[in-house]
């Protein structure tokens, strides 16, 4: 390579690498205040309150996806005036699973992780979760009646939907019905 193409080659290297340098100190330099740590913030719910069991940065109740929505999220887009808001806020607030059995549940489920569980803690547990099946059931029941009839029926209309995603879901995993397993890569399908 002769001493002008290098000359050249190293030139342009500097060049690209000054502009790159020139842009990042172009921006801004000042720091942006820093964001109030979440931790800060006492944790609120959909609708202002604590939610029903809830614990920040986690779901309560629900599981999977709908920890990222909330355990209340299907009543999103239906409308709630704030006098409904209200309601079901207190009904949320007056439902909460007591503390000291959630602890309790907690420490029977360290148990099991440990391998240390014995039967009266699955008992025990058994119970409890019960008792917060019971708990939601009774919790979702009021809530559902402080809506009007128009809105149950848009609460129905998408119980429906889901239903039938979940129908469509379930034909598109296993084709043959439920008493015809789908078929699995290992064993070829005849016909």
């Amino acid at each position: 390579m002769s001493l002008k193409r290098r000359l050249l080659s190293t030139l342009t290297v500097v060049g690209i690498v000054g502009a790159f340098a020139v842009v990042s100190f172009a921006q801004d330099s000042t720091t942006p205040a820093a964001p109030e740590k979440k931790a800060d913030k006492p944790f609120k719910g959909q609708f202002g309150a604590p939610g029903m069991g809830r614990v920040p940065g986690r779901g309560g109740f629900a599981g999977g996806a709908q920890r990222a929505r909330g355990p209340f999220a299907f009543l999103r887009g239906l409308g709630l005036t704030d006098a409904q808001k209200e309601q079901i806020r207190t009904i949320v607030q007056t439902n909460r699973p007591d503390p000291t059995l959630m602890q309790e549940l907690r420490t029977i489920m360290q148990a099991r992780r440990a391998g240390t569980i014995t039967d009266a803690q699955k008992a025990r547990a058994q119970e409890i979760r019960q008792h917060l099946q019971q708990l939601r059931r009774s919790t979702l029941q009021q809530i559902i009646g402080v809506l009007t009839p128009e809105q149950k029926a848009i609460l129905e209309k998408r119980r429906h939907q889901q239903q039938q995603r979940m129908q469509q879901w379930k034909n598109l995993l296993n084709p043959g019905g439920p008493d015809k397993p789908a078929p699995t890569p290992d064993k070829p399908t005849s016909n």
